[in-house]
């Protein structure tokens, strides 16, 4: 791109750069990204890099090692690349660092996350109907234009030991505004009170509920953040391996997968992460898998065989210790024949979509995924 073309652009202005063939080498990406990213023409405005589905490990690798931050990327769409806005920026500086929880009791913990979240008001329009499938509490998320034959079974994320219907109402309502489908939150079993498997068999039972009440598979996503994002995708694996019909996609928001901690940014975001740390993740290991061999692949579905999954789509933020989770399955996703789309967002922290009232980062992420559940179902 020469100083001609950038003197072109427009302050806020979108620009689409697609690479030809013969240019999709190592050296021409790193050589285009880097290009925008330091062009104050664009900067702090968002460009659009159309990336092949072949190329998810080779440019998440380029861009890791050549940029100050992963640009926003994913397999087979458009993707957003910006800077911070000063929104994050402000957020960033109030969050605390998770440090294993300094000995507060589990219960305090609990209750204090509810507590903190219980004046928040939910976007209008949107009901609350308290539910109980196959055993398991929950709560139906809707609004009236939302379309009732199907659901996305949404599972919270909380390290296994913490988070509820109510600390995730805000972000399920939300999420059923801008995808228009009803969001179930499903108040599975919690460590330590019930280690592994008892959360999964929550989420098992639910699922093969929602089918046996009429709802169809292919009417029917499951997702989570965190640690349930990783539920959702053992719950998945666990499906297929006993031949049951499969969801029409998974939607995975900064998943925990790996609970050996085995990933190198574990080790590599440590700094820069403001939110998790290696205690708090430590901890919460001890409490949920009991006697159990933290790579069983139903604890860590990063292990599992990974064939014959829905689409996948990963959101994940590049300042996240829990970034390589995410990238190490998209690639081996990727290797299993999955239709995989991945999304790196630049300088965003654990589950930004949490934030997305006051942070315009968190609300782009949720009206892609709204884009991607309309695409995919």
């Amino acid at each position: 791109m020469n100083g001609q073309q950038r003197a072109a652009i427009r302050p806020g202005q979108r620009v689409a750069i697609v690479l030809k063939k013969d240019q999709r080498s190592h050296k021409r990406t790193v050589g285009v990204v880097k290009d925008i990213l330091t062009s104050s023409a664009f900067h702090p405005h968002g460009i659009k890099v159309r990336l092949e589905n072949g190329q998810i490990g080779r440019v998440q690798a380029v861009l890791s090692e050549e940029t100050s931050g992963a640009p926003n990327m994913t397999a087979k769409e458009d993707a957003q690349i910006s800077a911070p806005s000063p929104e994050s920026i402000r957020l960033r500086a109030t969050l605390i660092k998770d440090d294993g929880g300094s000995g507060v009791p589990l219960a305090v913990q609990r209750r204090q996350w509810e507590e903190s979240v219980a004046t928040v008001e939910l976007p209008p329009g949107t009901v609350i109907e308290a539910t109980s499938i196959a055993g398991v509490s929950g709560e139906w998320i809707t609004r009236s234009e939302a379309e009732p034959d199907r659901a996305l079974m949404f599972l919270h994320g909380g390290g296994f030991t913490t988070g509820s219907c109510r600390t995730h109402r805000e972000l399920a309502a939300r999420l059923c505004s801008t995808t228009g489908w009803p969001i179930l939150l499903v108040d599975y079993r919690l460590a330590p009170e019930h280690p592994f498997p008892a959360g999964l068999e929550d989420v098992v039972q639910v699922y093969r509920e929602l089918l046996a009440r009429g709802l169809q598979a292919d009417r029917l996503i499951i997702g989570g953040d965190s640690a349930g994002g990783g539920l959702a995708l053992a719950a998945v694996v666990a499906l297929r391996d006993r031949g049951e019909r499969l969801p029409a996609a998974i939607v995975l928001l900064s998943p925990w997968l790996d609970l050996t901690l085995s990933g190198p940014t574990i080790e590599s975001r440590t700094a820069i992460d403001p939110l998790v740390s290696r205690a708090g993740l430590r901890a919460c290991v001890r409490a949920y898998i009991d006697q159990h061999d933290p790579r069983e692949p139903l604890i860590s579905p990063l292990f599992a065989e990974l064939h014959d999954l829905p689409p996948l789509l990963i959101q994940v933020g590049d300042h996240e210790m829990l970034l390589s989770d995410a990238t190490r399955l998209a690639e081996r996703a990727q290797a299993a024949g999955v239709a995989v789309t991945l999304e790196v967002w630049s300088e965003m922290w654990h589950v930004w979509h949490g934030w997305a009232a006051s942070l315009p980062e968190g609300q782009a992420a949720l009206l892609r995924i709204g884009e991607y559940v309309r695409r995919t179902s």
